[in-house]
């Protein structure tokens, strides 16, 4: 699959490129990219050099830098919550981040250049992080639950900020922030794919380094299936307990005549059972009470529920 859309990726870059308002042939578009790399080709007219150079490709990279980092972002949200619907808008890492760049477009700020809106984009949505992260911890731990809780509610306090910057900012900064909320790449430039560019890359880079440290994580228990054995009779476990919980004996029901093969150890022990030696008999589980199966007498106790013949005799209160 991942071969097959990078071909395809490749095969619609040119293409891409090729559609617009001013249509240029793709034959012409792979001759001045060849040329542009010195590998043969031509160079085209001005008006379709500049259409090309200064407009389209442009727009295409910053389109695949921010194609690959919200692809990239979506998959650690995943990891950290385990599902594949999770996404950064979750916990409000995307209003968060849209506070910043809002304030920054309606302020009129250009302390850094080119590189104000993303930067404070970053910084806001770096914050919303740590204070959805603070707000849901609670005694050392962040519940998943309490954490989608929290972003929740601070995506709807972003929302309110971005409309109050709405409230304040002239047309011009209005239209501007109009475009921005909806991705539009209608002003990409060579300048903001640069500034877009090492971010970008710096994430792709190191998001993998995270997603080794989890593949060495230990694996999660995996639910107990029913254990079996020739000649044996065969326990269904109940409830399954927590790894990091203490372990008492698994409950169960047995079928079958012989021996109990419990989940982890095989119990072999002579059984006074009704109908002679070598009835069924299940272990004791602790925190169960005894009960005498019908018609037996004291010398036959069964240690738990038994199903022999299709009727349960005995059985756990």
């Amino acid at each position: 699959m991942a071969t097959g859309l990078l071909a395809g990726l490749l095969l619609l870059i040119p293409v891409a490129a090729a559609t617009g308002a001013y249509p240029v042939p793709v034959g012409d578009v792979l001759a001045s990219i060849q040329h542009r790399l010195g590998f043969g080709g031509g160079e085209l007219d001005r008006a379709a050099e500049s259409v090309l150079w200064h407009v389209r490709f442009p727009r295409i990279v910053l389109a695949l830098l921010v194609g690959a980092s919200l692809g990239c972002a979506g998959a650690l949200m995943q990891g950290v919550f385990g599902n594949p619907l999770a996404e950064p808008g979750v916990i409000g890492v995307s209003s968060g981040a849209a506070v910043g760049a809002v304030a920054a477009i309606a302020l009129g700020l250009n302390f850094a250049g080119t590189w104000t809106v993303p930067v404070l984009a970053f910084a806001a949505g770096l914050v919303t992080v740590l204070l959805v992260y603070v707000m849901s911890r609670s005694g050392g731990r962040t519940e998943v639950v309490t954490l989608i809780l929290t972003g929740i509610a601070v995506n709807a306090f972003a929302g309110a900020l971005i409309e109050l910057f709405l409230f304040f900012a002239d047309t011009a900064a209005v239209n501007q922030i109009a475009f921005w909320q909806l991705g539009s790449l209608s002003q990409a430039t060579r300048p903001k794919v640069l500034a877009v560019l090492p971010c970008a890359v710096l994430g792709l880079a190191v998001a993998p380094l995270y997603a080794a440290a989890d593949r060495h994580a230990p694996p999660r228990r995996a639910p107990p299936r029913p254990v079996s054995a020739p000649g044996h009779v065969t326990v269904w476990p109940l409830s399954p307990v927590p790894p990091l919980a203490p372990r008492p004996a698994p409950v169960g029901f047995a079928s079958g005549k012989g021996k109990v093969k419990e989940p982890d150890e095989q119990v072999s022990r002579p059984s006074k059972a009704p109908g002679g030696p070598g009835g069924p008999r299940v272990p004791h589980v602790p925190g169960v009470r005894r009960e005498r199966p019908e018609g037996a007498g004291r010398g036959g106790l069964g240690d738990g529920p038994v199903v022999d013949g299709g009727r349960l005799r005995g059985g756990a209160r």
